[in-house]
């Protein structure tokens, strides 16, 4: 980096470190040169960071693919919680809500997107602080119209089932909140069961259910969408694509994305550092 260009990035970091947003926090500057999503992510992992905060400007399409985002790279692959703001999308200030804080966590009944609740969780706090934060929880079910020969009355038996199954399983997720690991941070917990007819609509129910919570009385929408990324890179990507990625696209809610295997990292980092004391 040239030494007058070095000299306006620090000058550019200094107004938003003395910025009044930031009053009263300890800020830390630091300029990277070289790939930036691979320098932040692993200055995140180094320096023990709880959470990276990027915007995204939302490319789509063939320039998405040709360049790639740096905040669309860091969220797929970071093993430290990304929240991305989008272009367009409202500031974040607790002090301008018109209800406490609320995030939607995304559930498909599967362990690893569970693990996106306690990230979740630490920033809803955060942002509630004093006040009591809100988190709502949704689990994703197929609604099934055909299943080979079954009768109708079958199919509709086992999408009854389905629901029933969901519902038990919020209950479950809702304890912990309540009595289990996550009681300590003393939110406010609702739940709904989103069905969907096709796996490709996942990402729209999402959206749906955020700016929306039709099946809860007195609640209309949510601040945040947090989610689980498994982080799948090249061609198993291009094959699968990504429900979390398809909701980044096209929200313009804020969204907190939690890879798969996190907790594990953090917990192989500790180990790492305990041993080396």
């Amino acid at each position: 980096v040239l030494p007058e260009l070095q000299t306006e990035i620090e000058e550019a970091l200094m107004q938003i470190a003395s910025s009044e947003l930031l009053r009263g926090i300890c800020v830390r500057m630091k300029v990277l040169v070289g790939n930036p999503a691979t320098l932040l992510m692993q200055l995140a992992q180094v320096q023990r960071m709880d959470l990276i905060v990027m915007r995204s400007h939302g490319a789509t399409g063939f320039t998405r693919f040709v360049l790639g985002s740096v905040a669309r790279q860091v969220a797929r692959q970071s093993l430290v919680p990304v929240l991305v703001i989008r272009d367009g999308s409202s500031l974040i200030q607790p002090d301008s809500f018109m209800h406490p804080p609320r995030i939607l966590v995304a559930l498909d009944g599967a362990s690893l997107a569970e693990t996106a609740l306690l990230p979740a969780a630490q920033l809803c706090a955060a942002l509630a602080a004093p006040a009591r934060g809100a988190i709502h929880l949704i689990r994703t079910v197929h609604r099934l119209s055909t299943v080979d020969d079954e009768p109708a009355e079958r199919v509709d038996v086992m999408n009854e089932e389905a629901m029933a199954e969901a519902e038990s399983y919020l209950r479950r997720i809702e304890q912990r909140f309540q009595k289990g690991d996550l009681a300590s941070f003393h939110l406010t917990i609702t739940t709904s069961v989103v069905t969907h007819d096709d796996a490709g609509d996942i990402w729209k129910r999402v959206i749906e259910e955020c700016e929306c919570i039709g099946d809860v009385i007195g609640y209309s929408a949510c601040d945040i969408i947090a989610m689980t990324t498994h982080g799948r890179q090249g061609f198993q990507h291009l094959l699968e694509g990504s429900i979390t990625e398809r909701v980044l696209d096209a929200t313009t809610h804020p969204l907190l994305v939690v890879h798969a295997h996190a907790a594990e990292s953090k917990a192989a980092v500790a180990t790492q550092s305990s041993h080396a004391q």
